[in-house]
């Protein structure tokens, strides 16, 4: 049975996407998808 994607779903994967990325050392780019993500989804990251 498959479930929908709800919204802490995505939270969760952009979530795991930022860390996995900042584990890279993607600082930059980090900062602009945390940004983009903090607008869209209300949430807020801190460095």
């Amino acid at each position: 049975m498959a479930l929908p994607i709800t919204t802490d779903d995505k939270q969760t994967a952009a979530l795991s996407t930022l860390v996995n990325a900042k584990g890279l050392g993607l600082q930059p780019a980090i900062l602009i998808l945390a940004k983009t993500f903090n607008a869209s989804s209300g949430l807020s990251f801190s460095e």
